[in-house]
């Protein structure tokens, strides 16, 4: 793969709606899109998109790790009889440690050129059998009353999966819970982020695991989890896989008790991180749960790729479409509300032609 120009644009801007967590809203989204292109005039895009307080890494961290990659030695790195994850193990190892988004762009983008240069599917490329289609959950702020009318809204969409958010003061979301609990046929999950104190949660889990929701995401930090009442949703790890290899999540997922793992490509280093993890994880009886970080629509279209490669199939992915969107030039044909996501919509890559170009608009 001869590699003729690296190029790196920003988008950024202010969000109607805050993203992050209830106890670390953020109403500013900004990303980096890296552009790749070989000496044939192919292009592959990648993102990163740091998420103040969710990243150990920052917009101009990864800024300074994509400025600083050689085309010759990236060339190298990717160049051989290896297959292309191979190559993308490769390529990652250029960037410095703690640069998950940064490499989470760098695979994206090889990925992306690399489907373009064989016209093959991604999952031709890294050699994994896809699911037939992808059912996607949606993300609800936990405030009543907006929150039914915004839940209605999802369910006429096509949604039969919402994931609430808790705060550090759980009884309003617990409420809406409670009231969504009634729609027939609607799957929940829940998410802390931490945000609980251990005391808290006492009054708050066995009344959760009345509500039958699918999953508690992070309550409080794992070690206290085992603590927890027993009259409790299954727990799902997040925040806490960051900086955890495959090697170590099965010591994680003992002490901790999780019966789930939620996959953020952007937190955890793109593909090859996320495979490594998603088969420890299911070697631990785990399932597994594909996620976004209030990306923009390139990482969103890649967790997408990933999510067919290692959703838990009875469990919906959390890839839906969500305000951090709004600062990106839109890829309405690859997040389109409610529909399912078949792989013939990845056929010709990750990012479709002319992208890069909107970015310049």
């Amino acid at each position: 793969m001869k590699l003729r120009d690296l190029a790196i644009a920003e988008v950024s801007g202010e969000l109607g709606r805050a993203v992050g967590s209830a106890a670390r809203p953020e109403r500013r989204r900004a990303g980096l899109v890296l552009k790749l292109t070989d000496a044939d005039g192919h292009v592959g895009l990648g993102e990163a998109s740091p998420l103040p307080g969710f990243s150990p890494d920052s917009l101009d961290s990864c800024r300074a790790a994509l400025e600083r990659l050689e085309l010759g030695v990236l060339e190298a790195r990717v160049t051989g009889p290896e297959s292309l994850l191979d190559g993308l193990l490769r390529a990652r190892a250029l960037l410095p440690p703690g640069s998950p988004a940064a490499a989470f762009a760098l695979e994206t983008a090889l990925l992306d050129l690399a489907c373009k240069r064989a016209q093959r599917s991604p999952f031709e490329l890294l050699e994994q059998t896809p699911l037939s289609r992808l059912e996607r959950s949606a993300v609800l702020d936990g405030t009543l009353p907006d929150a039914l009318d915004r839940a209605g809204e999802l369910v006429g969409l096509g949604y039969s999966t919402l994931k609430v958010k808790l705060g550090a003061r759980w009884e309003p979301a617990l409420e809406t819970l409670t009231r969504l609990g009634g729609i027939a046929g609607l799957k929940l999950r829940a998410d802390a982020n931490q945000s609980l104190a251990a005391g808290d949660l006492v009054p708050a889990l066995p009344r959760l695991a009345a509500l039958d929701i699918e999953f508690l995401e992070e309550p409080c930090a794992p070690e206290a989890w085992p603590a927890l009442p027993r009259q409790r949703p299954p727990l799902a790890l997040d925040e806490s896989l960051a900086g955890v290899t495959s090697a170590g999540l099965p010591a994680l997922v003992r002490a901790s008790g999780a019966r789930v793992v939620v996959l953020k490509p952007m937190a955890l280093g793109g593909f090859s991180a996320c495979l490594d993890l998603a088969r420890a994880a299911r070697a631990c009886d785990c399932e597994v749960v594909v996620t976004h970080l209030f990306d923009g629509p390139i990482a969103l279209r890649a967790a997408c790729v990933l999510g067919l490669i290692v959703q838990s199939p009875a469990l919906a992915a959390g890839v839906a479409p969500h305000a951090g969107l709004a600062v990106w030039p839109a890829l309405q044909e690859t997040i389109d509300s409610g529909a399912a996501l078949e792989p013939g919509l990845f056929q010709a890559g990750v990012s479709p032609p002319g992208y890069w170009e909107r970015l310049h608009e």
